[in-house]
């Protein structure tokens, strides 16, 4: 059996040519040989080959989008209808063409499903593949300023395409010398990036150090994690057994037995949701993972991997592949338990699977000029007289941003606002006691060269917004102390570590710092007494005598009355 973790490769925060549609390959054939490859053709390469200058954000797929990418091709004409008939009622469509004659067959098609065509723009461009996620354009802010990055695809016309789309859009460009497909890229947003080893494979001439500091320099990513390929997939990307739904969110592949996989992939994939379920996001956030089903492997001249974690995410909607098969149902339900307030949409793709790809692959997105959106679980009702505290995350992570509460009494009460603080990677915004019904919602500002991008949740605020109810609900379900999970950044520490929670009322708290053995080491807070809102401490890896703690696992304990709460640390020197 593999070992994932001693391939996981996580580097902490540091300072095939054209295919015409006469006929169709699959998708791992046209990932070309990385060695010594210079493309002919492409536009104005020369000088271009440098990065943003300014701050550089990649944004997560989940971010707010401006349009769904398609490249139209009549061998998969069927896919494309139904995930324009999902998309362009509210959402646009660049679909890239590469001649009149197509415009023309896509028009016509289209047309007569029912597609919204209003909502629908072709764009006339080279010869190109079904595959648009792989050598499509990755979007980056630069000082806030929309852009495109293209990574090298391995060869050929495709490896025009993302320029072509940046100059149609009227976007500033940036081109890399890396070799690198969008179906195995996944950002948070946050400055993490998760990749399969297909990476470094098509890299071999690069240093880990090297392609650490072209994705900083190109998609503004300050870590990355590398795990291996499926032995199943011959794709070797990615988003064939992950993706990533939000900001600390992973669904993970699941076979349910290790007949219906390749080699060892149905063990690999269960360590793999343990390695990502133990790791935590550049703010000290642990990452959370659910498991989708997998259809056991078709063995044939390609081994077919009829996978659910290759979908789009788009705005409010999700675009799942489904085979017709018993699994499509709970594949669906995970994903709508996983991600409410999504529309959940299941978009056929058995014909499409056959050629080793689904609706991630055959899709790409542009992110809009603002992809700032609020993360928030709503709160529903608090007790009389208590002091709620809530709190939202913010994302993409841009450097200079600020988030406000904002409420009032259902009863036309005057409008309050609260700024609230950053900690642990969560915005807390500390209300005053309540003791009525109150309507509330979050605003939420980047200030950037381009300009300042704001963005609230709800987001018709203040015209929509959620309600609060207020009343005597601690004999039933009492608040809990911690608004906010105890978080430790970083972690692994050397040698300082911040503290982080949240109390959503005032409290007498402890916290101290434990060896596996269950010794004290460090009383960091000895019941003292605490405000209700975000907190913060620090603890510089010394004992209680000022002596230097060798490296090793301690443990963090929070404790305020009967409530306790344990936080694994790892001490490294």
């Amino acid at each position: 059996m593999r070992a994932c973790t001693s391939f996981l490769l996580f580097a902490a925060l540091f300072l095939a040519g054209a295919q015409a549609d006469s006929a169709e390959i699959p998708r791992s054939r046209l990932h070309l040989p990385p060695a010594g490859i210079v493309d002919q053709g492409l536009p104005s390469r020369e000088g271009r080959m440098t990065p943003p200058a300014g701050e550089t954000v990649n944004p997560a797929e989940f971010c707010r989008a401006e349009a769904m990418i398609i490249y139209w091709t009549s061998w998969h004409s069927q896919e494309l209808i139904d995930m324009c008939l999902a998309v362009a009622g509210d959402d646009q469509v660049t679909c890239c063409v590469s001649s009149p004659s197509q415009q023309s067959q896509a028009y016509s098609l289209m047309s007569a499903a029912g597609v919204n065509m209003a909502n629908i723009d072709f764009f006339d461009t080279v010869d190109g593949s079904v595959w648009i996620r792989d050598y499509g354009p990755f979007c980056v802010y630069d000082d806030g300023h929309l852009s495109i990055t293209d990574m090298r695809y391995g060869g050929g016309g495709l490896d025009q395409i993302p320029i072509y789309l940046a100059q149609y859009y009227g976007l500033p460009w940036f081109q890399s010398n890396l070799i690198h497909h969008g179906g195995n890229h996944i950002t948070d947003g946050n400055g993490m990036g998760f990749f399969s080893t297909n990476l470094t494979n098509h890299n071999s001439n690069w240093s880990i150090a090297q392609i650490r500091a072209e994705m900083q320099d190109y998609l503004g990513l300050d870590s990355l994690v590398i795990f291996p390929t499926m032995e199943g997939d011959m794709t070797g990307h990615c988003d064939m057994f992950v993706k990533l739904l939000n900001d600390t969110l992973f669904v993970v592949g699941e076979y349910l037995n290790p007949g219906d996989a390749v080699g060892n992939d149905y063990y690999y994939l269960n360590e793999l949701a343990a390695d990502l379920g133990a790791m935590q996001n550049l703010d000290g956030r642990s990452f959370e993972v659910a498991r989708l089903p997998m259809n056991p492997i078709e063995h044939g001249t390609y081994d077919v991997n009829r996978t659910y974690t290759n979908s789009l995410i788009l705005n409010d909607k999700v675009l799942v592949p489904i085979y017709n098969t018993e699994l499509d149902a709970p594949a669906l339900q995970i994903y709508a338990e996983s991600m409410p307030g999504y529309e959940i949409i299941g978009i056929d793709s058995e014909e499409v699977i056959q050629y080793l790809g689904a609706i991630h692959c055959i899709s790409n997105t542009l992110h809009h000029v603002n992809p700032l959106m609020i993360l928030h679980e709503p709160l529903l009702a608090a007790d009389m007289g208590a002091a709620p505290v809530l709190r939202c995350r913010l994302n993409p992570r841009f450097g200079d941003r600020e988030v406000e509460l904002h409420y009032s009494s259902v009863a036309d009460g005057p409008r309050e606002v609260v700024p609230a603080v950053f900690a642990g990677g969560v915005w807390f915004a500390q209300m005053p006691p309540v003791y009525q019904d109150f309507d509330y919602w979050f605003v939420a500002r980047a200030h950037t060269d381009a300009g300042v991008m704001e963005t609230s949740l709800p987001e018709g605020a203040p015209v929509e917004f959620f309600t609060c109810e207020v009343g005597d609900y601690s004999t039933v379900s009492p608040l809990p102390l911690l608004a906010s999970p105890l978080t430790t950044w970083p972690n692994p520490i050397g040698p300082r570590a911040s503290l982080s929670f949240a109390l959503s009322r005032e409290a007498a708290v402890s916290l101290e710092v434990y060896d596996v053995a269950g010794r004290l080491e460090r009383r960091l807070l000895g019941g003292v007494p605490l405000t209700a809102g975000a907190h913060q401490v620090v603890w510089d890896g010394r004992g209680d005598a000022g002596e230097t703690l060798p490296s090793g696992i301690y443990l963090v304990r929070f404790a305020s009355g009967r409530e306790v709460t344990l936080e694994q640390i790892v001490l490294l020197r």
